[in-house]
């Protein structure tokens, strides 16, 4: 089935958006289960086919990312898990819509953003993930929504926190920054997520995890002593 299909995808200058769909579809966690041959089939033909499937992915993305035509195509629901699962199949096909997050990490709508946060915070801080490295703009896009405006999504960020301290060394630095500063958020459970990611990560592996960060547990320690 396979060597039937990548010619068809191959040697066409475009991939039909219902064909397309119909291959997408099959990454999502739910048909995964359902059938996981399917799956695997959508896969390894994406795989083989990702410089010529590409353009068609970015179009989908752009309709709906940039447009708003979620309703036009029944993955629209699903473009987040989408995107997840892509990357997760071939990072380099979405060199194109990945930046597009930017704008929706700083959407007025604050479901979007948190949602948009879920999505990012799971990609980066990854086992294997090197996408802060690949996209350093969107990275620090994402360390902006730290200090969102709304407490769900300051909370999810500190909560991928263990994640990048016991993964990714390098964004410790980064990290450390912001969460100082949650330390110190107006909101307890807040303050209290920043503590609880920080002594996760210790309690695992205590190699990444910097002086200026156990200051940062003391901190907080301190502080309860002395208000009560």
């Amino acid at each position: 089935m396979l060597d039937i299909m990548c010619p068809l995808i191959s040697e066409n200058d475009a991939v039909a958006s219902e064909l397309l769909e119909r291959i997408l579809v099959n990454l999502l966690d739910s048909k995964k289960i359902e059938n996981p041959s399917a799956f695997i089939l959508a896969r390894d033909l994406i795989k083989r086919t990702a410089s010529s499937i590409e353009p068609s992915i970015q179009v989908l993305f752009n309709s709906i990312l940039i447009l708003g035509k979620k309703d036009k195509t029944e993955l629209g629901p699903y473009m987040y898990e989408l995107i997840y699962q892509l990357n997760q199949v071939s990072s380099n096909i979405l060199l194109s819509v990945l930046p597009q997050l930017e704008l929706k990490l700083k959407s007025n709508d604050e479901r979007e953003r948190l949602s948009v946060t879920k999505l990012l915070g799971k990609m980066f801080s990854d086992k294997d993930s090197d996408l802060a490295t690949q996209h350093k703009p969107l990275w620090n896009c994402f360390l902006g929504r730290f200090g969102d405006i709304n407490i769900n999504v300051r909370l999810q960020c500190v909560r991928f926190a263990s994640q990048f301290i016991l993964y990714h060394p390098y964004l410790v630095q980064d990290l450390t920054e912001k969460l100082s500063e949650r330390a110190h958020d107006a909101e307890e459970s807040v303050r209290q997520a920043v503590v609880v990611s920080i002594i996760t990560a210790a309690k695992k592996d205590m190699t990444n995890v910097t002086d200026d960060l156990f200051n940062v547990v003391r901190e907080r320690t301190l502080d309860k002593k002395v208000n009560k």
